[in-house]
């Protein structure tokens, strides 16, 4: 995913859950509760409030990362640039196989993780791999990990290498699909009761 994408997808879906919840209040305002004109707004800012939620941890997982002069600079969806300084980057860990949970099952991106000083400074999935021999060839030390890891063994192994919304995804992915379902099934419902 691209940065771009990214930024597009966020204000699109946040628009949405604007106008929906700004339509259905003004629908319940005027017009009463759970009136037949105030379902489709509500509908449409519970789907966006899903996109939202499922889309989210995507912001965090892509980056875009190149080298500019003696520096590491990672551009996110979300937040500025991050400069990271190559003198304080003691090792670059490259896992080849972060397994990722997506529409269509598990999905493997790799992650680069930028530690100094026994810790992590920065982690990211960029969009092209050709950022970690350069960083090779700039004479730091690699260390590639073929092992499938989930985001909580990646996150034992190298702290801070997944995100928290990452950690997250896991266990809420079917929380945030059947939630939102159950909600709109009872709001349709109940506006068909009358």
């Amino acid at each position: 995913m691209s940065i771009a994408a990214g930024r597009a997808y966020l204000a699109v879906m946040t628009a949405a859950l604007a106008v929906g919840v700004v339509c259905f209040a003004l629908a319940w305002s005027e017009l009463g509760p759970w009136q037949p004109v105030a379902v489709w707004p509500a509908v449409l800012a519970l789907l966006a409030f899903a996109g939202l939620a499922a889309g989210a941890p995507m912001f965090s997982r892509f980056a875009e990362a190149w080298i500019d002069s003696e520096a590491v600079v990672i551009r996110r969806v979300l937040g500025p640039r991050r400069a990271v300084p190559l003198s304080g980057i003691e090792e670059v860990v490259l896992l080849r196989s972060l397994r990722l949970p997506s529409r269509t099952g598990a999905s493997s991106a790799p992650r680069v993780v930028l530690r100094g000083e026994g810790r992590t400074i920065a982690a990211f999935s960029p969009r092209s791999a050709d950022l970690v021999p350069e960083l090779g060839r700039r004479g730091l030390v690699l260390a590639v990990v073929d092992d499938p890891l989930t985001p909580f063994a990646a996150a034992r192994r190298y702290p801070k290498s997944v995100g928290f919304a990452e950690l997250l995804v896991q266990p809420f992915a079917w929380g945030a699909i059947v939630f939102p379902i159950l909600i709109i099934v009872w709001v349709v419902c109940d506006a068909a009761s009358g």
